[in-house]
């Protein structure tokens, strides 16, 4: 029987959990248990991050893992501190993409790699580091998080790509593969559906969102006469009380412009209970899909104010001539975001 080793081993402020042996439903609640009496005490030690190692796992049972997940993705919620997993096979990989993709709970392929994901890696800053990933967008979101640490991180294009980079003069010091850790990068995408401008939040919506949302381009939107937007916050993995409070910002400055915001993608189980009460003072209108909106009848006026907005514009005028750059704008923002 698998053994759960009751005392992590702390290295560079990340705490690491390993099993040595089967990973089965016993383990798993035992393992839980550990990590239940433990919550004090990394809250204590201060450490960045908890990770599960899969480095002397022999064989792995799919219903514990998911046990697992759920735990880890519950303690990054109650700490707010990084959780993972590392040292996985490829195989286990695919596995693990599948069960924390739509989980706060991240992926590092070594300790190596996990160091640069929290952000306490020695490495230079000035060292070159090459990341991929076949999914394109969380190859995207990691390359974004390393940059934004400071880090020199550059994407290969493909997989062919890759290996032609790494057998080229260039000296990459980190290879990132088989990772998924940018999940918390703060950005917001903008796309256009059915004359509405549709403004998609990932990561961490808090008290370090600011400049992340383009108001201006917002507002000037709100000029030409659009009267209704869509906040998407599926996306979002934490949401705390200062992260509502800037959306609540938000919402009432295109108030007092004149137009409303729908918000969809609220998942009460990842936001932070004092988050959810600022969202229910406000004055969103809280749907459960973006067909919903559609049928909402206290937003008729307000879809009839875009579309009007929409048909005045398909004539080329002088007005819209001058606008084309701020749709040019709106567009490339949209492509980047597919």
């Amino acid at each position: 029987m698998a053994k759960v080793v009751m005392k992590p081993t702390i290295e560079n402020e990340i705490a690491v959990y390993r099993l040595d042996g089967n990973l089965d439903a016993s383990i798993a609640n035992n393992f839980i248990e550990v990590m239940q009496q433990h919550r004090s005490i990394l809250r204590s030690l201060r450490v960045k991050a908890v990770l599960f190692s899969f480095k002397q796992i022999a064989s792995v049972d799919a219903s514990a893992l998911l046990q697992i997940v759920e735990w880890l993705d519950r303690i990054q919620r109650q700490l707010r501190i990084s959780t993972g997993f590392c040292d996985y096979s490829p195989k286990q990989y695919k596995a693990l993409r599948h069960l924390t993709q739509k989980r706060a709970v991240f992926l590092y392929k070594n300790f190596k790699i996990a160091e640069l994901g929290v952000g306490v890696s020695r490495m230079r800053k000035s060292a070159l580091i090459l990341v991929y990933d076949e999914d394109r967008e969380n190859k995207t979101d990691m390359v974004s998080d390393l940059i934004s640490k400071g880090y020199s991180a550059i994407s290969a294009m493909n997989r062919s790509d890759f290996e032609k980079r790494l057998h080229s003069k260039s000296a990459y010091e980190q290879q990132v593969i088989s990772s998924a850790f940018g999940g918390m990068t703060k950005s917001v995408g903008v796309s256009y559906h059915r004359h509405l401008f549709i403004y998609t939040f990932r990561g961490a919506v808090d008290e370090n969102s600011n400049g992340t949302f383009k108001r201006q381009a917002h507002l000037e939107r709100v000029k030409w006469g659009y009267r209704l937007f869509v906040f998407d916050l599926s996306g979002v993995q934490i949401l705390n009380a200062r992260g509502a409070y800037y959306l609540y910002e938000l919402a009432k400055e295109s108030r007092e412009a004149g137009a409303a915001i729908a918000l969809i993608g609220v998942d009460e189980s990842r936001f932070e209970p004092a988050a959810l009460r600022v969202l229910e003072k406000s004055s969103f209108y809280v749907l459960d899909s973006l067909e919903a909106i559609f049928g909402e009848l206290k937003l008729e006026s307000a879809l009839r104010s875009n579309h009007q907005v929409f048909e005045a514009q398909t004539e080329l005028s002088r007005e819209l001539i001058v606008q084309l750059p701020v749709f040019m704008a709106a567009a490339q923002e949209a492509l980047l975001a597919l």
